[in-house]
C-alpha cells in the first residue's frame, strides 16, 4: 500500500472471501469470519494515519536486500516509519534516523509464528477479535541514541514506529 500510495495512487481494490489465500477476511455467515495477514498490513497502514509521505533511504541494503521502509509525516508532526523486512533467513538490525527531535519513540511490530500462517498473526501483540475489534497489548519504547532509533526486526516482519514530536 505505501509503494502504490509513494507512486501517487489513491486507492487499492481488494478481492476475496470465503476462505480463499489472498482475502484480508476469511470466513463465512455460519462459521464466523478470522481476520488474515492481509488485514494485519491493512491495519499497520491505518494505525500509521494521514499524513505527508516523506522520503526514506537506506545507506546499506547490502546485508537485507529485501527490506524496505516508508516514512511518513503525520498531521500532528510525529514521524512514522513503516519497516517491513521480507527476508526470510535474516533478522535485521533497523537504525532509523528521523532527523527531527523526538519524546518519545514507540513500536508497533507485526509479527506471525510461521511465514504462512494465516491464522496466528498479531499487531501490536494482539489479534483482530470478533467483529474486526483490536487494540494494541504490547508497545515498544525504542532507545534513541545519537538522535537515531534502532529496531531488530526478524525475518518476515514489520513494524510502526513513531517518533512523537516534542
Amino acid at each position: 500500500m505505501y509503494q502504490l500510495a509513494f507512486e501517487g495512487g489513491t486507492g487499492i481494490n481488494f478481492h476475496g472471501g470465503g476462505y480463499g489465500v489472498y482475502t484480508p477476511i476469511a470466513g463465512t455467515m455460519e462459521d464466523g469470519f478470522l481476520a488474515r495477514p492481509i488485514f494485519y498490513g491493512m491495519l499497520l497502514f491505518a494505525q500509521a494515519g494521514a499524513g505527508q509521505l516523506v522520503e526514506s533511504k537506506f545507506d546499506s541494503v547490502d546485508q537485507a536486500p529485501l527490506l524496505t521502509a516508508y516514512g511518513l509525516r503525520s498531521d500532528s508532526g510525529a514521524i512514522k516509519v513503516a519497516a517491513f523486512n521480507k527476508n526470510l533467513d535474516r533478522s535485521v538490525r533497523l537504525s532509523i534516523d528521523a532527523r527531527q527531535r523526538a519524546q518519545r519513540v514507540k513500536s508497533l511490530r507485526l509479527h506471525a509464528p510461521r511465514v504462512d500462517d494465516t491464522t496466528d498473526a498479531t499487531f501490536g501483540g494482539a489479534p483482530v477479535g470478533a467483529g474486526g475489534v483490536w487494540a494494541a497489548a504490547r508497545e515498544e519504547t525504542l532507545l534513541v541514541e545519537n538522535g537515531a532509533a534502532a529496531i531488530d526486526l526478524p525475518p518476515v516482519s514489520a513494524a510502526l514506529v513513531t517518533f512523537e514530536k516534542e
